[in-house]
């Protein structure tokens, strides 16, 4: 749908513009797809192209795409055509939607592979300049070097979401339609910005930031991750038994993915007492039963790291 007229909008207001595409086409049209059931990817490509020469004229930001993870396919191949035959740069990987009661643990298993594999992908890559948020926005907060920069990349993205359905129903999150929860809290026509910001699921889903589960509580990544929900993925700690009082479905993978992360950081580099200062830092301010607030020298010792071997 992205035109001229989109393009005159954006660059006066200066709106970053993120596209959701699943990876290349085969693997795109399979759920993305038009109320015709015709796959969607030659119709975004061509609007993305559209984006990225306004771009080039400087008129608006570089475009991102949006990709929701199907833990099915291949992390490599998808990045590898964002990068190297779309020239996109930033690139958000989803995880999907879904409550334990939803989750198959098979699928948790396969992601947990898929990440592994997204990281070493990105890793190998020659291009320092592409971002994949879920990775930057990790390394950013472990390699910040004071406590305001640790604790704003920890919290830079708790923004107010405002879903906006076609037929302008407002939502808090589309994340959560499939626990059905904060769906359908007014219209744009008849609801005011301050009545929906007024809503109290907005102060629930702030208690849920604030609290994780007691088995995420001994967790060395917990103030960062915060049992799934850095990942804007709150419907994956529900359950109808616990409510949110679980940790993510993903919790093997995004484990591991942290500590891969670290690994990388500390051979290119970082201080390892930085590393310790800002995953002790994150945790304040967590309810949890049970949470022992460790000092930092016995913190240390809770954080696992995989690093790569040397000769």
């Amino acid at each position: 749908l992205v035109d001229e007229d989109w393009i005159s909008f954006f660059a006066k207001h200066r709106i970053s513009v993120g596209v959701s595409l699943d990876g290349p086409k085969h693997i795109n049209d399979v759920n993305r797809v038009d109320h015709k059931k015709r796959g969607t990817y030659d119709a975004v490509v061509k609007g993305i192209r559209v984006l990225q020469r306004a771009a080039a004229h400087d008129l608006i930001p570089g475009p991102g795409v949006i990709c929701v993870i199907d833990p099915t396919q291949d992390a490599a191949e998808i990045y590898r055509h964002f990068v190297d035959e779309l020239e996109l740069h930033n690139m958000s990987f989803l995880l999907p939607m879904g409550s334990h009661d939803q989750s198959d643990p098979a699928i948790a298993a396969k992601m947990k592979i898929y990440l592994a594999d997204l990281i070493a992908e990105w890793r190998g890559d020659d291009n320092p300049n592409v971002n994949v948020r879920m990775f930057n926005s990790f390394l950013n907060h472990i390699g910040a070097n004071n406590d305001a920069l640790a604790m704003k990349a920890v919290f830079a993205d708790e923004a107010v979401i405002v879903a906006v359905a076609s037929n302008g129903d407002i939502s808090v999150n589309d994340e959560l339609k499939s626990i059905n929860f904060g769906q359908n809290l007014g219209n744009v026509s008849d609801t005011s910005l301050r009545d929906f910001l007024a809503n109290p699921v907005h102060a629930y889903l702030d208690e849920v930031w604030n609290k994780v589960s007691e088995e995420c509580g001994e967790c060395a990544w917990v103030g960062y991750c915060r049992g799934g929900s850095q990942h804007q993925v709150v419907s994956n700690r529900y359950s109808a038994k616990n409510g949110f009082n679980n940790k993510s479905v993903f919790c093997d993978g995004l484990r591991d993915t942290y500590a891969t992360l670290a690994g990388y950081m500390l051979d290119n580099g970082l201080p390892e007492q930085r590393l310790i200062d800002n995953l002790y830092l994150a945790r304040t301010g967590i309810e949890v039963a049970q949470l022992r607030d460790a000092p930092p020298g016995s913190f240390k010792r809770m954080i696992p790291i995989q690093r790569k071997a040397h000769a």
